[in-house]
Protein backbone atom coordinates (compact mmCIF):
# COMPACT_ATOMS: atom_id res chain seq x y z
CA UNK A 1 0.00 0.00 0.00
CA UNK A 2 1.48 3.51 -1.12
CA UNK A 3 1.73 6.58 1.33
CA UNK A 4 -1.51 8.26 2.54
CA UNK A 5 -1.64 11.99 1.27
CA UNK A 6 -2.80 14.13 3.81
CA UNK A 7 -5.62 16.58 1.90
CA UNK A 8 -6.88 20.11 3.59
CA UNK A 9 -10.01 21.24 1.69
CA UNK A 10 -10.55 24.68 2.88
CA UNK A 11 -14.53 25.53 1.41
CA UNK A 12 -17.46 27.03 3.13
CA UNK A 13 -19.75 24.71 1.10
CA UNK A 14 -19.73 21.12 2.49
CA UNK A 15 -21.88 19.73 -0.80
CA UNK A 16 -18.56 20.97 -2.17
CA UNK A 17 -16.07 19.53 -0.24
CA UNK A 18 -18.07 15.96 -0.59
CA UNK A 19 -18.14 16.32 -4.34
CA UNK A 20 -14.23 16.66 -3.90
CA UNK A 21 -13.98 13.59 -1.46
CA UNK A 22 -16.22 11.75 -3.88
CA UNK A 23 -14.25 12.32 -7.00
CA UNK A 24 -10.51 11.38 -4.91
CA UNK A 25 -12.32 8.15 -3.68
CA UNK A 26 -13.89 7.36 -7.10
CA UNK A 27 -10.17 7.33 -8.79
CA UNK A 28 -9.03 5.70 -5.77
CA UNK A 29 -6.55 8.18 -4.57
CA UNK A 30 -5.26 7.07 -1.47
CA UNK A 31 -5.61 10.11 1.36
CA UNK A 32 -7.20 11.52 4.90
CA UNK A 33 -8.57 14.44 4.21
CA UNK A 34 -9.30 17.49 6.94
CA UNK A 35 -11.81 19.59 6.32
CA UNK A 36 -12.08 23.52 7.05
CA UNK A 37 -15.08 25.39 6.85
CA UNK A 38 -14.20 28.96 8.40
CA UNK A 39 -10.57 31.00 8.36
CA UNK A 40 -10.33 29.50 12.24
CA UNK A 41 -10.65 26.40 11.14
CA UNK A 42 -8.36 26.75 8.27
CA UNK A 43 -5.67 28.26 10.34
CA UNK A 44 -5.62 25.83 12.94
CA UNK A 45 -5.13 22.58 10.09
CA UNK A 46 -2.41 24.19 8.96
CA UNK A 47 -0.69 24.40 11.83
CA UNK A 48 -2.01 20.90 13.06
CA UNK A 49 -2.95 18.50 10.40
CA UNK A 50 0.46 19.23 9.00
CA UNK A 51 -1.30 18.38 5.13
CA UNK A 52 0.94 17.22 2.01
CA UNK A 53 -1.48 19.50 -0.30
CA UNK A 54 -3.96 21.92 -0.12
CA UNK A 55 -7.20 22.00 -2.31
CA UNK A 56 -9.00 25.66 -1.82
CA UNK A 57 -11.71 27.41 -2.70
CA UNK A 58 -11.26 31.35 -4.02
CA UNK A 59 -14.83 32.75 -3.04
CA UNK A 60 -15.94 32.81 0.62
CA UNK A 61 -17.68 35.22 2.15
CA UNK A 62 -15.21 37.61 4.70
CA UNK A 63 -12.34 37.36 2.13
CA UNK A 64 -11.08 36.01 -0.97
CA UNK A 65 -9.05 32.91 -1.83
CA UNK A 66 -5.79 34.97 -2.03
CA UNK A 67 -6.19 34.99 2.18
CA UNK A 68 -6.14 30.85 2.32
CA UNK A 69 -3.00 31.15 -0.46
CA UNK A 70 -1.51 33.80 1.88
CA UNK A 71 -1.40 31.81 5.00
CA UNK A 72 -0.45 28.26 3.15
CA UNK A 73 2.42 30.37 2.03
CA UNK A 74 3.14 31.65 5.66
CA UNK A 75 2.14 28.61 7.64
CA UNK A 76 3.55 25.74 5.25
CA UNK A 77 5.85 27.32 2.21
CA UNK A 78 6.78 23.94 0.67
CA UNK A 79 2.70 22.24 0.29
CA UNK A 80 1.27 22.42 -3.21
CA UNK A 81 -1.84 24.71 -3.19
CA UNK A 82 -4.60 24.12 -5.75
CA UNK A 83 -7.33 26.14 -6.40
CA UNK A 84 -11.03 24.72 -7.29
CA UNK A 85 -13.46 26.82 -7.39
CA UNK A 86 -16.49 27.97 -9.42
CA UNK A 87 -15.26 30.32 -13.06
CA UNK A 88 -12.12 31.94 -12.27
CA UNK A 89 -11.00 35.09 -14.88
CA UNK A 90 -7.82 33.66 -17.03
CA UNK A 91 -6.19 36.94 -15.70
CA UNK A 92 -6.62 36.18 -11.91
CA UNK A 93 -5.79 32.17 -12.03
CA UNK A 94 -2.39 33.80 -13.50
CA UNK A 95 -2.08 36.12 -11.66
CA UNK A 96 -2.59 33.39 -8.81
CA UNK A 97 -0.59 31.06 -10.19
CA UNK A 98 2.53 33.84 -9.96
CA UNK A 99 1.63 34.10 -6.31
CA UNK A 100 2.09 30.27 -5.68
CA UNK A 101 -0.59 28.24 -6.17
CA UNK A 102 0.05 25.01 -7.82
CA UNK A 103 -3.27 24.90 -10.60
CA UNK A 104 -6.28 25.79 -10.34
CA UNK A 105 -9.79 22.91 -11.19
CA UNK A 106 -13.23 24.15 -11.90
CA UNK A 107 -15.73 22.89 -9.89
CA UNK A 108 -17.66 21.90 -13.08
CA UNK A 109 -14.48 19.70 -13.74
CA UNK A 110 -13.72 17.78 -10.65
CA UNK A 111 -12.86 14.77 -12.89
CA UNK A 112 -9.88 16.40 -13.41
CA UNK A 113 -9.28 16.81 -9.53
CA UNK A 114 -6.67 13.63 -9.29
CA UNK A 115 -4.81 14.32 -11.79
CA UNK A 116 -4.01 17.82 -10.97
CA UNK A 117 -3.39 16.09 -7.17
CA UNK A 118 -0.98 13.72 -8.22
CA UNK A 119 0.78 16.57 -10.58
CA UNK A 120 1.29 18.68 -7.88
CA UNK A 121 1.95 16.04 -5.86
CA UNK A 122 4.70 14.67 -8.08
CA UNK A 123 6.54 18.02 -8.73
CA UNK A 124 6.50 18.40 -4.95
CA UNK A 125 7.65 14.82 -4.47
CA UNK A 126 5.29 14.21 -1.80
CA UNK A 127 4.26 10.89 -2.69
CA UNK A 128 8.07 9.38 -2.11
CA UNK A 129 8.79 11.03 1.02
CA UNK A 130 6.47 9.60 3.56
CA UNK A 131 6.71 12.91 6.53
CA UNK A 132 3.73 12.31 8.91
CA UNK A 133 3.81 9.06 10.98
CA UNK A 134 0.51 9.37 12.45
CA UNK A 135 -0.50 8.16 8.38
CA UNK A 136 -1.50 4.53 9.32
CA UNK A 137 -3.86 3.90 6.04
CA UNK A 138 -6.75 2.78 8.45
CA UNK A 139 -9.12 5.82 6.85
CA UNK A 140 -9.75 7.33 3.38
CA UNK A 141 -11.11 10.64 4.83
CA UNK A 142 -10.94 12.45 8.20
CA UNK A 143 -14.60 14.60 7.66
CA UNK A 144 -16.32 16.46 10.27
CA UNK A 145 -19.56 14.41 11.26
CA UNK A 146 -22.11 17.24 9.85
CA UNK A 147 -21.09 15.87 6.21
Amino acid sequence: MGIQVRILIFDDDATDVELMRRQLRRQKFDCLIQYAATEGEYLKALREFSPDLILSDYKFPLHSGLFSLKMARELCPAVPFIFVSGVLEDDLAGELLKQGARAYVSKSRLEQLVTTVQSALLEANVQTQPTHPMSNGASSSSLPAQL
